[in-house]
């Protein structure tokens, strides 16, 4: 049971609150300790965007954009910065010609592999990687 929940099995938005707090200092004090998450030179929106390719396989700039809720220049400079990163490539989707489709370097994917076995240790991807 959790201990946000009642005895009538409700759970109070305080407590739920709380708990939520509890995990963010959990999750912080761990990924400042993982090697992995500390050597990485990635905001947390262009981690979004290197996931949210690899849950894809390969995603149009606007695939990602409407992913990740952000405009279309903001998906293409996130990419541009995976891409100058050597993380993924941008190539002309051969079906469309003017569609851009984004996907992972083999870098990119070991990144996503390695990072994703830092973090099932302490549960976070327990459901997969989110794609729906």
């Amino acid at each position: 049971m959790l201990q946000s929940e009642t005895f009538a099995g409700q759970t109070t938005q305080e407590s739920l609150v709380d708990e939520a707090i509890e995990l963010q200092r959990l999750v912080f004090r761990h990924t400042l300790s993982t090697p992995e998450w500390s050597r990485l030179q990635l905001s947390m929106p262009r981690l979004k965007a290197l996931f949210g390719i690899a849950c894809h396989g390969s995603l149009t700039i606007g695939g990602l954009a409407r992913e990740l809720g952000v405009s279309l220049p903001t998906a293409s400079t996130l990419v541009e910065a995976l891409v100058s990163n050597g993380y993924a490539s941008r190539r002309e989707d051969a079906v469309d010609r003017r569609r851009t489709l984004a996907e992972l370097t083999p870098a990119g994917e070991r990144l996503v592999t390695r990072l994703r076995e830092g973090s099932s240790k302490m549960g976070v991807f327990r459901h997969g990687c989110g794609c729906g």
